[in-house]
């Protein structure tokens, strides 16, 4: 309540020192990552996604995945509808994202849309040499007490997993959430 915590439990088997997977909440680093990279300069919200990675793409891009932006990709209104991952994609999830038919164009449907959050932390990482939380622990999370022993896993490719595959503490979490609450604000 206000910054006093008034209570703490934990349910087996989570420990309150131990990390365990917070999955899709993973999405939300990767939001926060960006937009740090928006507040430095490093990319805009109206930029083509495939402007990024242009080794990535096939000969001939879809006009709906040329116009995709990564404003697109924050709200979930990407170009597609279909969230493939256990299909077979030869590990690279990112060539794989941008070989896809895409099914309508971008903005106008709202999708839960877990290869975009892949690919914008992948964005992260190619942007800055870091995954999407190294890049933010640097920022901001060591400031307000995140955990060192936090990580988030690599999928085959070398990309971090960036749409379900943070691990932390319950107490990261809160953290995290308190500093989203206050703006960013901190103490």
């Amino acid at each position: 309540r206000g910054d006093k915590l008034v209570c703490e439990a934990y349910w087996s088997p989570v420990k309150a020192n131990e990390n365990h997977r917070m999955y899709s909440q993973t999405k939300s680093y990767v939001g926060m990552a960006i937009g740090q990279l928006i507040a430095e300069d490093k990319l805009g919200l109206h930029d083509k996604i495939i402007d990024y990675f242009p080794e990535y793409l096939p000969k001939e891009v879809h006009p709906y995945l040329a116009a995709q932006t990564i404003e697109h990709m924050l709200n979930m209104h990407t170009c597609f509808t279909t969230c493939p991952w256990l299909s077979n994609h030869g590990g690279d999830r990112v060539r794989y994202y941008f070989s896809r038919k895409p099914e309508h164009y971008p903005g106008t449907v709202f999708f839960y849309d877990s290869t975009g959050s892949f690919v914008l932390g992948a964005l992260v990482q190619k942007l800055t040499g870091k995954t999407f939380l190294e890049y933010l622990k640097d920022k901001a999370l060591r400031k307000i007490g995140f955990s060192e022993t936090s990580r988030v896993l690599t999928c085959p490719g070398g990309f971090a997993w960036s749409d379900s595959a943070l691990l932390c503490t319950s107490m990261d979490m809160l953290l995290f959430g308190r500093l989203l609450a206050n703006k960013g604000e901190w103490n």
